[in-house]
């Protein structure tokens, strides 16, 4: 079953679930924007890619939308490795101010 309040579409091409999770930055519906049509159920896709704010329980959504024929882009353990990070690259570990002083630091002078 598709997660309640979440939609599987595909989007010129490509497979996505979404559901709006409150935060406008965050929520894009591309139905107003892009051709799109609702996924029919015998329509099995690989490389979904799913917009649905943090999930309680990812292993159980990847199972649950696999059974429909829906194989999100990443599987559980390479979700827990994207989710968990631990070693992050050197301008993750610096403040913001910093990160951006270094950046434009490696731009070339004109």
């Amino acid at each position: 079953m598709i997660p309640p309040h979440a939609s599987a579409l595909d989007v010129q091409g490509r497979a996505f679930v979404i559901r709006s999770i409150g935060v406008p930055a965050y929520d894009f519906d591309p139905r107003p924007f892009f051709p799109c049509r609702a996924l029919r159920p015998d329509e099995p896709r690989e490389g979904v890619i799913a917009r649905m704010g943090a999930f309680d329980d990812y292993e159980a959504t990847f199972v649950e939308l696999d059974a429909l024929g829906l194989r999100l882009v990443n599987d559980p353990e390479q979700h827990r490795r994207a989710s968990t990070l631990s070693v992050g690259t050197p301008h993750s570990k610096a403040s913001p101010r910093e990160a951006t002083c270094s950046r434009r630091s490696r731009r070339p002078r004109r």
